[in-house]
């Protein structure tokens, strides 16, 4: 058995959510959770790979932290919307 229905986990007692509806919340998070990671990727490379005007370490790591938050959050959050219209 992938599930025991018995069990809920946290995340389901804290958002208030039914024993039916805790797989469909536990891909939403999934979902999210693999965006995220999926557009930090993203946003290192091409915060890594972008051209800057003066080369020091500190413009660098911001423009890194710019292009993860950008990147990061877009794919999350696209991610997200589609886990729940998928269920």
């Amino acid at each position: 058995m992938l599930w025991d229905w018995d069990y809920l986990p946290i995340w389901c007692v804290l958002l208030d959510v039914s024993t039916a509806n805790c797989s469909h919340t536990m891909l939403h998070i999934c979902l999210f959770l693999v965006g995220l990671a999926l557009g930090g990727a993203w946003g290192l490379r091409e915060g890594g790979t972008r051209k800057l005007a003066v080369p020091s370490a500190r413009l660098r790591l911001n423009s890194i932290l710019n292009s993860v938050t950008r990147r990061g959050s877009f794919m999350g959050n696209s991610a997200g919307v589609l886990g729940t219209s998928f269920n």
